[in-house]
């Protein structure tokens, strides 16, 4: 089941895949099948509450000096001196 650099690369795949098979696959398999079965049974209330969460913090603009909304500009307007 190791690696043989004078085999072929279709016998070096199928090593390897006999080796992933005896040692990881079984235990990969079961994580994944954990973890989509999480995901399915947490993920609907999981985004129904983070919805929830964006509407609560979906906050409007404040409101300017000069009384216009939005920060329109980088600053306070200050006029030009006369001369």
């Amino acid at each position: 089941m190791s690696f043989d650099p004078d085999a072929s690369a279709g016998a070096n795949l199928v090593k390897l895949a006999a080796f992933t098979l005896a040692t990881s696959l079984g235990w990969d398999l079961g994580r994944a099948v954990t973890t989509a079965l999480l995901v399915a049974v947490t993920g609907p209330v999981l985004l129904r509450t983070l919805r929830r969460a964006a509407r609560k913090a979906a906050f409007e603009l404040a409101q300017t000096i000069d009384g216009t909304r939005g920060g329109g500009h980088a600053g306070p307007r200050v006029a030009a001196p006369d001369s």
